[in-house]
């Protein structure tokens, strides 16, 4: 995710032609990579992630949600805008 994935992995699958799952992969991901996170999650059609990553989204989103349910929500908030 740090390199440019823009035009080699996310953009074709924005086509509806392949799927693009992505994989939060820990927590410093949304806290130091928020920009290009950002950029990929509207592209992903499945995000994967466990509930303290889901939260460091969330909380790098500015959405201030800490709860289970709150976090699903504000991560598809995020994939959204």
């Amino acid at each position: 995710m740090v390199y440019s994935l823009h035009s080699t992995v996310y953009r074709p699958c924005s086509t509806g032609v392949q799927i693009f799952a992505f994989n939060l992969a820990a927590p410093f991901i949304a806290q130091f990579f928020n920009g290009p996170l950002f950029d990929i999650l509207p592209y992903s059609d499945f995000v994967f992630g466990n509930e303290t990553e889901a939260l460091a989204v969330s909380e790098a989103a500015k959405y201030g949600v800490r709860s289970a349910p709150g976090l699903r929500c504000g991560l598809c908030r995020v994939a959204a805008d």
